[in-house]
């Protein structure tokens, strides 16, 4: 399935807002953080993809990828914020 950019535009421009009228910190919500992580998993996703389609991985090694890249950035946002993206949604 392909998603246009275009699709994303709504939630872009509230995060902007948001930090726009800050005061202080943004105060981004689980809901933020979902939608952002959500966005980049699909990039990521996308340009895999073509990563692996240009190097004809076999499908065995893609699933492991996939998996790796999962595990990895959700390791990474636990470290850096203390949450938990299988907890957001």
């Amino acid at each position: 399935m392909r998603v246009n950019a275009k699709y994303f535009e709504p939630e872009i421009k509230a995060l902007f807002s948001k930090m726009i009228d800050a005061k202080g910190p943004y105060n981004f919500d689980n809901n933020d953080a979902f939608m952002v992580l959500f966005i980049f998993n699909t990039l990521m996703g996308d340009l895999m993809w073509q990563l692996q389609e240009a190097e004809n991985i076999k499908i065995e090694d893609r699933m492991k990828m996939a998996e790796d890249l999962g595990g990895k950035l959700r390791d990474l946002l636990r470290v850096y914020t203390g949450l938990d993206s299988h907890k957001l949604i």
